[in-house]
């Protein structure tokens, strides 16, 4: 070539030829680093040499055979989002994943988190395969355990749980979150329950300031799967939203199998003050409460008032005791019982002793009011002992409604060393003597129990000179014999049908004393569970007597979660 020009365009285009030839060139699509298109590069040294137009070059330019390292990682994502959805779907959890397969999922999981370096927008597509890793089989709410255990389930969602985590601290926090949040946990519509509890699980620890709007939604739908553990939930979020609904809850009916909307707020109450609108509406809503002719609605509204501020709930509780001591003295229905549980409310407000008259608190309250100082919260102090005309075991329930369980078992015909008289004859008097000093006006009735219970009447009766000593005769016929039943008796006395559950029409007493010498047939387990499935709507107190050393902690769980007292007696 003896023309210079024709030499310099020769050796362009055999420099283009070989890098376009070249291997590093030839695996640019396989490559994540950024790499000029090299087919576009000799187009365009041929446009320079006069040997190609703009035009060929633009149809020429970027062919199907050669992609960006965005198309490139987009096409990566897809393969192993279908491979991964694929190999779930058929993936039985009772085998063992051998490692090679492991191995394979680990390689998959990575190429889809690293693809997102190049293609960020494909997050929620991404992360729905992974959380159909991490949410794996799973029916309930997760624990820590759900991740850590052995086994194939295991292992498949620590991987999914563990690739969310990464794409979060990856910068894709906001993305991700706004995704869980509004397309998965608010709409069980397009999402399964796994989905959701696990989309639940992962929300729960992290910031997202629309989480507590979405969780009144799901817990206000009781049709949801996800609503009763939302709502046992939902005391723990310190939010307005949630604090307007906790209360807005107390004036809606009653949602069996749901927890019970006065449980929920106590709970809230004890971990925190409520938003300043929340906390008037409440007040307004104890107010009713405490001036019910409802003596369960008032019970209510007393409880409610244990855990309010005491310059709050003072006011309200002084008027809702003029009320019920007035109702007590006309012996209205289960007055006796609200004016002392007022009583013992205001006692742990003010560390004061000064009876059910309610002058004296007004007088007490008034100078309060003068002197703020003056005013002692003594709300985690121990309930001091209710006053009473009388006791029994040195227990006085303060209550004109009461059912009494007596052990009737072999061992209550034990004398103890230094008696005259067996346990269980002793029990008799000591029953006896207490009905016949609270009056005519206690109504009562006796189950006993040993191996099964034994009712003395379906319905309360008076406590008549007459009907005592008829009590009397009858419970001194029976001799202490069989095992101890103590579950059996509880029921009958709460009137629980075949299905085990409560009718709050058909139970009228608001007390229940129960004595005990030993160890029960049943243990201490069914107790807790029962008084949270039925006690919250009956609202019934248990006061329990332990005789002698032996126990298995069903008395004191009895008592301690209805609200009542426990009184061990040694022997």
């Amino acid at each position: 070539m003896g023309n210079p020009l024709l030499a310099e365009r020769y050796s362009l285009l055999r420099i283009a030829a070989l890098c376009a030839g070249s291997q590093s060139m030839r695996t640019l699509s396989s490559s994540p680093v950024r790499r000029p298109n090299t087919r576009g590069l000799l187009l365009a040294l041929l446009i320079t040499m006069g040997w190609a137009t703009p035009a060929q070059a633009d149809l020429e330019d970027a062919p199907s055979s050669i992609r960006t390292p965005q198309e490139a990682a987009r096409e990566r994502l897809q393969v192993a989002k279908a491979e991964l959805e694929s190999w779930v779907s058929e993936l039985v959890p009772e085998r063992e994943l051998p490692a090679k397969q492991r191995k394979w999922l680990h390689e998959r999981v990575r190429t889809m988190t690293d693809a997102l370096d190049w293609v960020p927008e494909e997050v929620v597509p991404a992360a729905t395969v992974l959380l159909d890793l991490a949410s794996f089989r799973i029916s309930r709410m997760p624990e820590s355990s759900y991740f850590i255990s052995g086994g194939t389930r295991f292992f498949v969602r620590d991987v999914g749980f563990q690739a969310l985590e990464l794409i979060q601290a990856d910068g894709h926090d906001s993305e991700l979150t706004d995704w869980l949040t509004r397309g998965v946990l608010a709409d069980r519509r397009l999402n399964s329950d796994n989905r959701r509890w696990l989309a639940l699980y992962f929300l729960l620890r992290s910031e997202n300031k629309l989480l507590d709007r979405i969780l009144v939604r799901v817990a206000a739908d009781h049709d949801d799967a996800l609503s009763n553990e939302v709502l046992g939930l939902l005391p723990t979020r310190e939010s307005p939203i949630v604090d307007e609904f906790l209360v807005a809850r107390l004036q809606q009916p009653r949602v069996l199998g749901t927890p019970h909307p006065y449980n929920l707020l106590r709970e809230r109450l004890q971990l925190g003050t409520l938003d300043s609108a929340a906390a008037n509406h409440l007040i307004h809503h104890v107010k009713g409460l405490l001036l019910s002719t409802d003596w369960r609605e008032a019970s209510r509204g007393i409880e409610l008032c244990r855990d309010m501020a005491p310059e709050r709930a003072t006011p309200m509780l002084l008027e809702g005791l003029y009320t019920w001591k007035s109702r007590s003295d006309r012996e209205d229905g289960n007055a006796r019982r609200l004016t002392w549980d007022i009583v013992g409310v205001l006692r742990r407000i003010s560390g004061r002793n000064i009876g059910d008259t309610p002058n004296n608190w007004m007088t007490w309250w008034k100078s309060v009011r003068l002197d703020p100082s003056r005013l002692r919260n003594a709300r985690d102090e121990p309930p001091q002992q209710r006053e009473s005309i009388t006791d029994f075991y040195g227990l006085r329930p303060t209550s004109n409604r009461i059912t009494f369980i007596i052990d009737h078992s072999t061992s209550m015909g034990h004398t103890p060393l230094g008696r005259r008289i067996d346990r269980y004859k002793e029990a008799v008097d000591q029953l006896l003597n207490y009905l016949h000093a609270a009056g005519e006006e206690t109504m009562f009735n006796v189950i006993l129990f040993d191996s099964t219970p034994m009712t003395s009447t379906p319905h309360l009766i008076a406590a008549t000179p007459r009907n005592l000593e008829r009590a009397q005769r009858a419970l001194l016929s029976r001799y202490p014999r069989g095992s101890t039943f103590l579950r059996g008796a509880v029921e009958a006395a709460l009137k629980l049908d075949r299905q085990g559950n409560a009718d709050p029409a058909k139970v009228d007493i608001d007390t229940i004393v129960v004595l005990c010498d030993g160890q029960t047939d049943s243990g201490r387990g069914w107790v807790r569970p029962l008084l949270e499935r039925v006690n919250d709507d009956l609202r019934v107190v248990f006061h329990c007597v332990q005789i002698g050393a032996e126990s298995d902690g069903s008395l004191e769980d009895l008592a301690e979660y209805s609200g009542g007292t426990f009184i061990f007696i040694p022997e």
